[in-house]
């Protein structure tokens, strides 16, 4: 069996973006935003949990299910492309 760790998640998180990019007319990253943004919400959801118990476990099978709702990912890219920038 394979053990689950936050970089397994994090890859995870990164190819339903991925995957949801490339579905997209109007929501499409670029690779290194995706993996930018997966590594952000692994290394946010760690950082609120401290471990990868259950309370860990069940907001990232919510994250996950959340990204593969339409709606919510185009929030989370337009978010991400305002933050983006705000900051250059």
């Amino acid at each position: 069996m394979v053990a689950v760790t936050p970089v397994t998640h994090e890859i995870f998180i990164q190819e339903i973006l991925k995957k949801r990019s490339e579905a997209s007319e109007d929501s499409r990253m670029h690779h290194e935003s995706i993996s930018r943004l997966a590594s952000k919400i692994e290394d946010s959801l760690f950082k609120l949990f401290k471990d990868t118990g259950t309370k860990y476990k069940n907001k990232y099978r919510s994250i996950i299910f959340n990204l593969k709702v339409t709606s919510f990912l185009k929030n989370v890219l337009v978010s991400l492309n305002n933050y983006i920038v705000k900051k250059a």
